[in-house]
């Protein structure tokens, strides 16, 4: 992957309380102030240094990063901390994982930990932002999503490719809000880039693919 590749984000026009947090080289984390554009890119191993869509990252986690509210919601990887406090605040009742299962990885065994003792539904979907899902798989989630007890969690690391297809999914199967608004949960908003090589271009043809068997024929 070559390197000096920048995505530039503007954050003067978000409201102050919900302006994205980004995850910077060395594990620094820092807000984009008010007429700042942070710019950052991509590592000699391809690893985006942007992260946005925590569900935590403004003040109204609920309206910035709600599925559909009351139902299902998206988010980065959680802490146990953020769990809990997802969990008293959405009353999340189940935690779709899309990373898949790691036992004795830090963040699994410590969200499984979170989800046991607050009663919370866990369930595991392994999928790669960079392979395209094929049409059974992609049903496979959209089966998964609607029969996991409400209101639902979706999380894969960063919150920004695999969580987006996810949300489009549910949005276009489930809720049936329509093709622009599905396919509107994987944009830059949450960080997600759709560009061959650069981005997870995978996850927008995983949608493509599906479109005709969701009713959506003029894309």
């Amino acid at each position: 992957m070559p390197e000096g590749l920048f995505l530039t984000i503007t954050a003067e026009k978000l409201p102050v309380s919900c302006r994205p947090h980004f995850r910077l080289p060395g594990n620094s984390e820092e807000s984009a102030g008010e007429g700042i554009s942070a710019h950052y890119g991509l590592d000699g191993s391809g690893t985006w240094r942007v992260r946005m869509g925590r569900l935590g990252a403004c003040d109204h986690p609920s309206e910035r990063y709600a599925i559909v509210e009351g139902q299902a919601y998206r988010s980065a990887q959680p802490t146990a901390d953020e769990i809990a406090v997802y969990h008293h605040d959405q009353h999340i009742a189940a935690i779709i994982n899309l990373r898949g299962a790691a036992p004795g990885q830090k963040w699994y065994d410590a969200e499984l930990r979170a989800a046991k003792e607050l009663g919370i539904r866990h369930i595991d979907f392994a999928m790669s932002a960079r392979t395209t899902l094929t049409r059974q798989q992609s049903f496979a989630l959209i089966a998964l999503m609607k029969s996991a007890p409400k209101p639902l969690l979706i999380h894969c690391q960063a919150g920004s490719d695999r969580s987006g297809l996810a949300a489009a999914l549910y949005m276009a199967a489930i809720a049936h809000t329509g093709e622009k608004k599905s396919e509107a949960q994987l944009s830059i908003r949450f960080g997600h880039v759709a560009v061959p090589i650069i981005g997870a271009y995978e996850m927008d043809q995983s949608f493509e693919n599906i479109e005709p068997a969701l009713g959506f024929f003029d894309s």
